[in-house]
C-alpha cells in the first residue's frame, strides 16, 4: 500500500494558518483527502467547511481517530504542536513550517526518538501526496498522476517541475514526499518505506549534493529498486554509486520513462 497517505488516511490539521491555510485546506478537501477535523483553540467557530474544530489534539483524536496530523502553527508554537500530536500517539506528523527554534526541536527530536510512537516529516516539508487518493500539503494536485515511481525531494519547486515532466510523459507516481530538515525522517528512512511498497517500481530522488552521502551509504547496504537522482549542486562522485543521475531537469520524464521500459 502507499506510504504515509492513502485514501483511508484520516487527517487532522493543527492550526488553520490564515488565508493561505484556508486555501490549502479547501484544495485538499477538493482533492478528496479525508480530513477529519481541525485543532485551533483560538478559532471562534466550532466548524469550518463542515469540519469540527477542537481545542486539543487529545479531544480530536478521541472523536476522529486521526492517523496523520498536519502542523500549520506559527514557528514559535509549532514545536509544542508537534509534541502534543506525539503525546497523543498520532502515527505521522507533517510539519510545513520551517525555521523552528533549534532548542525546541532538540526536545522534539529526543522525545520522538525515545517514545517511537510517531514519525515526523519536517519541519520544512511540503507534505505528501498519493495521486488520486490523498494530498496533505500545499502541492498542486493536478500535476500528479498515479503510477509506479516514488518521489522523495528536499526541494519543493524542483519536485513539482520533475513530477509535471513525468506526468506529461505518462509516467505516474506512487507517492511523492517532501523531506524536511534534520529533525525528521531522512532520505534513508523513506527509501526503506518505499522498498516495502508493492506499488513502487523505481524511485526518483531530488536532493542537494550533501544529502546524497546518506543515500549512497543506504544503497550499498540494501538491495533496492532502481534509484534515479537529480542532484542540485553537481553529481561528482556518484558515477559508480549504482544510482542513475539525471543532469537535465527537462529530460526527467523522458529518462525515467525509458529506464522503466528497460527494467
Amino acid at each position: 500500500m502507499p506510504i504515509i497517505v492513502d485514501r483511508s488516511t484520516r487527517v487532522l490539521y493543527q492550526g488553520i494558518g490564515g488565508e493561505e491555510g484556508i486555501f490549502d485546506l479547501q484544495q485538499s478537501l477538493a482533492y478528496g483527502t479525508h480530513i477529519v477535523g481541525l485543532v485551533d483553540s483560538e478559532y471562534e467557530s466550532k466548524e469550518l467547511f463542515g469540519l469540527p474544530v477542537f481545542s486539543t489534539v487529545q479531544e480530536a483524536l478521541r472523536q476522529t481517530r486521526a492517523t496523520v496530523s498536519m502542523v500549520r502553527e506559527q514557528p514559535s508554537c509549532a514545536s509544542d504542536a508537534i509534541l502534543e500530536a506525539e503525546d497523543s500517539g498520532i502515527e505521522w506528523i507533517i510539519c510545513e513550517r520551517d525555521s523552528l527554534p533549534e532548542q525546541d526541536m532538540v526536545e522534539v527530536y529526543r522525545t520522538i526518538k525515545r517514545n517511537r510512537r510517531s514519525r515526523l516529516l519536517g519541519p520544512g516539508s511540503f507534505g505528501a501526496i498519493t495521486p488520486e487518493q490523498s494530498k496533505v500539503g500545499r502541492m498542486p494536485g493536478y500535476i500528479f498522476s498515479p503510477g509506479p515511481v516514488g518521489v522523495i525531494s528536499s526541494a519543493e519547486t524542483l519536485a513539482y517541475e520533475a513530477v509535471w515532466q513525468m506526468t506529461r510523459c505518462h509516467v505516474g507516481q506512487s507517492t511523492c514526499v517532501g523531506v524536511g530538515d534534520k529533525w525528521g525522517v531522512s532520505f534513508s528512512d523513506l527509501l526503506s518505506l518505499f522498498e516495502k511498497d508493492s506499488r513502487t517500481d523505481a524511485l526518483l530522488l531530488i536532493a542537494f549534493f550533501e544529502e546524497m552521502e546518506e543515500v549512497i551509504s543506504w544503497a550499498k547496504k540494501n538491495r533496492h529498486k532502481p534509484l534515479i537522482a537529480y542532484i542540485a549542486g553537481g553529481s561528482k562522485g556518484l558515477q559508480h554509486s549504482g544510482i542513475t543521475v539525471i543532469e537535465d531537469l527537462s529530460k526527467i520524464g523522458e529518462t525515467v520513462h525509458n529506464l522503466l521500459k528497460k527494467s
